[in-house]
């Protein structure tokens, strides 16, 4: 029995309820079958593969790092906030000035929000130079055209495989006191 192809998956959700007609071509061998279907895909479904590849492959990337909604205000940010605090409420106090322990409990949680927002802003600045690098990596290792060969197989053949990571040494040239200096670096290959 064939496996159960793209084609096969293609004209049983989308085509059936729209055929009027239906021919069957025999071939004398999966291979044979397989090289058919192929020339079939190509012919009669061009828009499978280049929705594939509109979809996975265009301008914007196809994934991304997202920032952890409610980053963590680092602990000596918050000891910095209650040093504060307690100055502010010591300088009041030498200054004859009485206390309000919810004035003092709102500049806390203000403080706070600041310090929640500025950690905010630095996970998503994170984010995006992780990105940024696990873009260059993937580029720099040619996953973007490993992936495109995948896509194109994927609508022609029962399956498909990217093989990778590779590591490679790859030399890089670097200048030091206006000396060039080559070191091999590892780098990653699909």
């Amino acid at each position: 029995m064939l496996p159960f192809s793209f084609f096969q998956l293609y004209m049983k959700n989308l085509a059936l309820p729209h055929v009027a007609d239906v021919e069957a071509i025999e071939t004398r061998s999966e291979l044979e079958a397989l090289l058919l279907e192929s020339k079939l895909v190509k012919r009669y479904l061009p828009a499978a593969n280049s929705l594939l590849r509109d979809v996975y492959l265009g301008s914007d990337r196809p994934w991304t790092l997202s920032p952890p909604p409610d980053p963590e205000v680092p602990p000596e940010i918050r000891a910095q906030i209650t040093q504060l605090i307690a100055s502010e409420a010591q300088n009041a106090q030498m200054h004859g000035q009485t206390l309000d322990p919810d004035a003092g409990h709102f500049r806390f949680l203000s403080l706070m929000h600041g310090a929640i927002q500025a950690a905010k802003r630095n996970a998503a600045d994170q984010a995006a130079l992780a990105t940024d690098k696990v873009h260059e990596i993937l580029e720099m290792g040619r996953f973007y055209d490993a992936f495109a060969e995948f896509l194109v197989d994927l609508p022609l053949f029962p399956y498909a495989v990217i093989k990778g990571p590779v590591v490679r040494m790859v030399p890089k040239l670097t200048w030091e006191a206006n000396q060039p200096n080559i070191q091999n670096r590892p780098q990653l290959f699909w």
